[in-house]
């Protein structure tokens, strides 16, 4: 089992209001459409926003299935902005037909007024329909599915006529107080990712796009998906490919039962049995602190749901809240501060993430400029200092010839100065002086050379060594080529014979032929001797080679007045020569023009016709 990779994970959650625009710091259906065209990639407000490129790598859950989001066309990725957009303003806009819906709830409540009176009808659906009657608030449609556990007769219409009523009578209710209304998140985006610096690269994007979906429709069940999209483009380049990728998800915030528009609310209920199952008490969304207790949980629900399916999709990956250092609350109180800005002019986007990269990058081309300078003048200066040393050797050996001499005429000056010592000892020292260092400088000098002889010497053994190997394998190429030529003269000496046979065998079978007197199995028999000697020399030689000769064995058939197709082989002989050619690793002559025409002119010799 691979080891256990740990990793920070970022996700977060962007509510969007009914309002057309943003209000209090609160996005509204204009950020809606930017976010849902910078999401589908129908639009580009920056050069950097997304790389191009790499749009192959993006993926939509589209139809129920996952597709490359560039298989749909622009028009068809825009039709599902307005889709969605569209839709979610129309209905937070529904006041605008409150007298409609009055009057068409008014019919249908009279219809089940009709029932209840109705004599016939059991008591329970009696009092089902008239509570339902009676409630101002707004209605879960799935108590309908109550009248299946009655015995009813034509229950499909009366489920029909009380989902009509519930459905209009809700489409009233949340309609009431239109501003209200417009206020609550109509739709919410979330997104995860794990920071590029964690290096998780093996996530697919299929995988991505089944935990946050299936995150939503195992927690939220009530309210639609209305897209699901990866980006596997906000990277800088193919070697950061699959490292930083990330889902967006956006869901409708109005509960497909009730038709209220209470996804926040929903999400506390979610986190407040997580507390529940964890032993912990439940929170209520009515300050700021609360706010973020709620937040904290949630994360947490996340987390382990993501892990969750890590795990079960076969990755050794876990994700952590990060510590939080001075450094890490710092970069979340700036994107907080950011979150309410497009998403093309915040922070820590693509186009700031590769601008910091280009600054390293820069950075880091001018130590490499640096080092390389610093090398090259260590080269520079290496090899002013190896053609001093040449210099120097030169010099020296010129010095020491020099030095030798002077040490001579020194030593001769001190045979003639000691016959008059006693006068001339000042003298006497100096020369001892001189000669000392002299000496010394010898020595020097003798050790030096010495060094110099040692590496001369090493390198003229390696250089025979080197010779010596070399003329060891041309001797054992000549041996290999001496022996391949002896071996392809005895081939061809072989042929040769086989080739001098056939031509007797030709003159053979001519007389066979032509005896009146030769008995039906002698000239079977010197047919088969001759068909011997074909295939003979047929194995022998290569296939090109082979037809060469072939013809020349069908003139000398043509002009000894028998047939040519003696020259053809069996079926069998065939078979044999083509198996021979393929599985027989078996030495064959292939012909230039040259011994073709020797092999004929040699032929012509044997030849009686």
């Amino acid at each position: 089992m691979n080891e256990l990779k740990n990793t920070t994970m970022i996700w977060k959650r962007m509510n969007y209001s009914g309002q057309q625009t943003r209000v209090n710091k609160t996005a509204g259906l204009a950020q809606l459409r930017s976010s849902l065209s910078h999401s589908l990639r129908t639009v580009k407000k920056g050069e950097l926003e997304f790389n191009e490129q790499l749009s192959k790598h993006n993926r939509i859950v589209y139809q129920g299935k996952i597709i490359a989001l560039d298989s749909l066309s622009i028009d068809e990725r825009k039709a599902i902005v307005n889709d969605i957009v569209d839709s979610v303003s129309a209905d937070v806009n529904t006041h605008q037909n409150i007298t409609k819906f009055k009057n068409d709830r008014s019919k249908y409540a009279s219809k089940l007024k009709t029932l209840v009176k109705k004599d016939n009808e059991p008591d329970e659906l009696k009092t089902l329909i008239q509570s339902i009657l009676n409630d101002s608030g707004a209605i879960d449609l799935a108590i309908v599915d109550r009248l299946d556990e009655m015995s009813l007769k034509r229950v499909n219409d009366k489920k029909s006529a009380l989902t009509n009523y519930i459905e209009l009578h809700n489409k009233i209710v949340n309609s009431a107080d239109d501003l209200a209304h417009k206020k609550k998140t109509v739709i919410q985006e979330s997104f995860f990712k794990f920071p590029s610096h964690n290096n998780i690269s093996e996530v697919k994007p299929e995988d991505y796009l089944k935990i946050i979906h299936s995150f939503h429709r195992h927690y939220l069940p009530d309210y639609e998906v209305k897209a699901c999209v990866f980006h596997g483009d906000e990277v800088l380049s193919k070697d950061d490919m699959k490292n930083g990728v990330h889902p967006h998800i956006f869901i409708s915030g109005k509960n497909s039962k009730t038709g209220q528009y209470d996804l926040v609310n929903a999400q506390l209920q979610v986190v407040n049995q997580h507390l529940k199952n964890t032993g912990r008490p439940a929170l209520e969304n009515n300050s700021f602190q609360s706010a973020q207790k709620i937040g904290e949980a949630y994360q947490e629900l996340v987390y382990q749901f993501v892990n969750k399916k890590l795990k079960e999709y076969g990755y050794s990956i876990e994700a952590a809240v990060s510590e939080k250092t001075i450094e890490h609350k710092q970069k979340i109180a700036n994107i907080k501060k950011e979150q309410n800005k497009a998403k093309v002019s915040r922070s820590y986007n693509l186009l700031n993430h590769t601008l910091d990269e280009i600054t390293k990058a820069k950075i880091e081309k001018e130590k490499l400029e640096y080092a390389n300078k610093r090398k090259a003048e260590e080269l520079e200066n290496k090899k002013k200092n190896f053609n001093q040393l040449i210099k120097n050797i030169n010099d020296n050996s010129t010095k020491l010839a020099k030095l030798n001499g002077d040490i001579e005429s020194k030593e001769n000056r001190l045979l003639i100065v000691n016959n008059d010592l006693t006068s001339k000892e000042g003298e006497l020292s100096t020369i001892k002086k001189e000669i000392k260092q002299g000496l010394n400088n010898k020595a020097k000098l003798s050790t030096q050379n010495e060094r110099l002889n040692r590496d001369i010497e090493q390198k003229n053994k390696q250089y025979k060594q080197t010779i010596e190997k070399h003329d060891k394998e041309l001797e054992n190429l000549n041996k290999k080529i001496a022996q391949a030529n002896y071996q392809y003269t005895e081939i061809v000496s072989k042929l040769n014979d086989s080739l001098d046979r056939l031509s007797l065998s030709i003159t053979d079978l001519s007389i066979v032929r032509h005896d009146s007197h030769s008995s039906v199995s002698h000239k079977r028999k010197t047919e088969n001797k001759f068909k011997s000697d074909i295939y003979d020399i047929y194995s022998r030689l290569t296939p090109d080679a082979r037809k060469v000769i072939k013809e020349d064995i069908k003139n000398d058939l043509q002009k000894a007045g028998l047939d040519t197709k003696l020259a053809d082989l069996s079926f069998t002989d065939k078979t044999k020569l083509v198996l021979g050619d393929v599985f027989l690793n078996k030495e064959q002559v292939g012909l230039d023009n040259v011994e073709i025409e020797e092999i004929k002119e040699r032929r012509k010799l044997l030849k009686p016709y």
